[in-house]
């Protein structure tokens, strides 16, 4: 009896530092926020669960039928994951922002797409419930926010569709002739070639994958019975790892960083310096709406993505705080990709999570381009401008010659026909 009671002693021991240990995981897992020390925050979300872009060639989905909300749109589902995001912002902000819309408070922008516009006005409505102060209509639970958006063909900040064209250079050399992708295009040739043939995308780099797999990935997610070649990708890690290395693919090197994100970096570290160079800033928080491509390139550039592509709903963070015993400035970053947990800490390389902001200066400044606009054109080699001089110059001579050669051939037509005419008046008279 002793026995069994001290065995049975030890098993409700165990249990209960289970339950401790467990808690007291839980509990670390959280990120409290200090908003004693908060000064700015800025975020980048991903818009919500939708329904694929575009069918592939070989889609046996391809029927618009199939897809009642359109092509590209959010669902309800991805509206709810929104608003819920919003609410978690208001938890995580309660204390910093105002319970109610301030005008100046927040700044919210999207790209143009229906997906993101939707996705940040169902996060800001999360993060704006009504309250008795703007209960403006006593059967609509919503007070408007204001959210601006960035015309496709000028938006270089979230969706990056501005023309460039000397990114498109270099991440068309890159993707087929740096070593280490020439040696990935031709270890999987083979596969390369059962891809192209089962979804119909000339496929020859991984450039080209997210062509088919990104459709192919939301229909097998929505439950529908996928063609039996695409099942495996999804657990294929090998196939897996192409994948979110042609999304890393278009960050990849410090300069294809420069033309693809510096505009948002730039964006960023400007909101953090006006903030440090003017307390009287009303602005607490910078909201940006876009896609997973705007956090992959955001987190690859500050050197802290995972291969992991975000999900529907995700935040990066960006927190500026001041220590108020040395007040001294230092930035945070957080990533919530997981929707059970608080948002995990990420630490740029070189620097602590705590970042000073001399640190996170001196990291941005490689990457902010001077004049984005002037590095995005295609230079001219030397050899092709010494020669052009010469070029150049004969086309000018000879077009001077021409002009020169068109009005003296003018001035004798026009001295002929004054004699012409002078010889008829003299006959007459």
């Amino acid at each position: 009896m002793k026995t069994n009671f001290l065995a049975r002693f030890r098993i409700l021991v165990t249990l209960l530092l289970c339950l401790c240990v467990g808690f007291s995981t839980s509990q670390n897992q959280t990120s409290e926020v200090n908003h004693e020390t908060l000064k700015l925050v800025q975020l980048i979300i991903r818009h919500g669960d939708r329904v694929p872009e575009y069918p592939y060639p070989n889609d046996p989905f391809s029927d618009p039928s199939t897809w009642p909300e359109g092509w590209a749109q959010i669902t309800d589902e991805g509206k709810r994951q929104e608003y819920q995001l919003g609410q978690y912002l208001r938890t995580r902000y309660g204390n910093y922002l105002n319970s109610s819309y301030v005008p100046n408070q927040i700044y919210a922008v999207s790209s143009d797409t229906d997906r993101t516009i939707m996705s940040g006005m169902m996060a800001l409505a999360g993060l704006y419930p009504t309250n008795n102060e703007t209960n403006w209509n006593s059967t609509v639970n919503w007070q408007p926010v204001p959210l601006r958006t960035i015309f496709t063909d000028d938006d270089n900040l979230i969706r990056f569709k501005r023309k460039c064209p000397k990114f498109d250079e270099l991440f068309d050399d890159f993707i087929h002739n740096s070593p280490m992708m020439k040696k990935i295009n031709e270890d999987n040739k083979e596969l390369y070639a059962n891809l192209s043939a089962n979804s119909g995308v000339n496929i020859t780099t991984i450039n080209e994958i997210d062509s088919f797999y990104a459709t192919l990935f939301v229909e097998e997610f929505k439950g529908l019975d996928i063609p039996e070649w695409g099942r495996p990708l999804k657990t294929d890690e090998h196939f897996q790892y192409l994948y979110n290395l042609s999304f890393q693919a278009k960050t990849y090197t410090p300069e294809l960083q420069r033309l693809r994100t510096g505009p948002l970096v730039k964006y960023l570290t400007d909101n953090v310096n006006e903030r440090v160079h003017n307390a009287s800033l009303k602005t607490k928080m910078f909201f940006l709406s876009g896609h997973d491509i705007t956090l992959v390139d955001i987190l690859n550039t500050f050197g802290v993505f995972d291969l992991h592509r975000p999900t529907y709903a995700s935040v990066f963070i960006l927190e500026l705080h001041q220590d108020p015993n040395t007040e001294k400035f230092f930035v945070e970053f957080f990533l919530r990709n997981d929707t059970t947990r608080e948002p995990y800490k990420l630490t740029m390389p070189g620097c602590e999570f705590q970042c000073p902001l001399e640190s996170f200066q001196n990291y941005t400044k490689r990457i902010i381009p001077n004049n984005w606009a002037a590095e995005c054109q295609l230079t001219v080699p030397a050899i092709i401008e010494e020669s052009s001089v010469f070029t150049y110059t004969i086309i000018v001579v000879g077009v001077v010659a021409l002009v020169v050669f068109l009005i003296g051939l003018g001035c004798m037509m026009l001295q002929k026909k004054r004699r012409i005419v002078q010889q008829q008046e003299y006959q007459t008279f």
